[in-house]
């Protein structure tokens, strides 16, 4: 395992992060607007273009909770079957795995940096649809053989129809040359890492299905 405390690491990178988010009225961005049907009425807030995700409306009934009525503001992904979010965690074999520290804009931490798993990206960011750079370990999706992968569905009271593929990739350490926002992590270092409120959600999930899943 490489020297240096993981808190340091995770701090160091915190503090070069250039990232900076806020919340901005709909009508200062022209990518994002209010979307009509034919008849001019709201249905979400999207793109025009139909690309990436919407904020649509859904009428809840019938639902055996403590509100059985109900609607709800739900994010849904302008994706088809087979065109999911993309998660990769890499491993040892031995109980290590490779982390990444990861800036996203909704992240409430320094720099907005968290931790996340080895590849952890939209497939919109996969094709290069932004029209921005491969991302970090692209080549890991190619990788992967199709038995290998597993669907994680995303929190439904959020998501609408939401699903990620999953797969676990087993390295060799020896030959696996890590980049400065990479670091191996011990089980217990994760451990802490989850204690601490430092783990991103995706990467808690993509823990725990490690956990059982098999290696590819």
């Amino acid at each position: 395992m490489q020297k240096g405390d993981w808190r340091s690491w995770l701090a160091r990178h915190r503090e070069q992060s250039s990232m900076r988010a806020e919340v901005v009225p709909i009508s200062q961005v022209g990518d994002w607007q209010v979307l009509v049907d034919e008849s001019g009425q709201a249905v979400s807030v999207g793109r025009a273009d139909g690309k990436y995700h919407e904020a649509v409306v859904v009428r809840v009934s019938n639902a055996r909770r403590e509100v059985p009525d109900y609607s709800t503001l739900l994010f849904r992904e302008a994706t088809k079957p087979g065109e999911e979010g993309v998660m990769v965690l890499v491993g040892d074999g031995q109980g290590n795995f490779l982390i990444q520290a990861k800036a996203e804009p909704g992240n409430d931490t320094e720099g907005k940096v968290l931790l996340a798993a080895t590849l952890q990206v939209s497939r919109a960011n996969l094709g290069q649809a932004h029209g921005g750079g491969i991302p970090p370990r692209a080549e890991l999706f190619g990788q992967v053989d199709p038995a290998g992968w597993c669907l994680i569905r995303a929190d439904g009271a959020r998501f609408l129809s939401k699903r990620n593929l999953f797969a676990v990739a087993i390295v060799d350490r020896g030959g696996f040359e890590t980049s400065e926002s990479e670091r191996w992590f011990t089980d217990a270092e994760l451990c802490e890492a989850l204690q601490d409120g430092e783990v991103g959600e995706l990467l808690a999930h993509a823990w725990l299905a490690a956990l059982k899943m098999p290696r590819v």
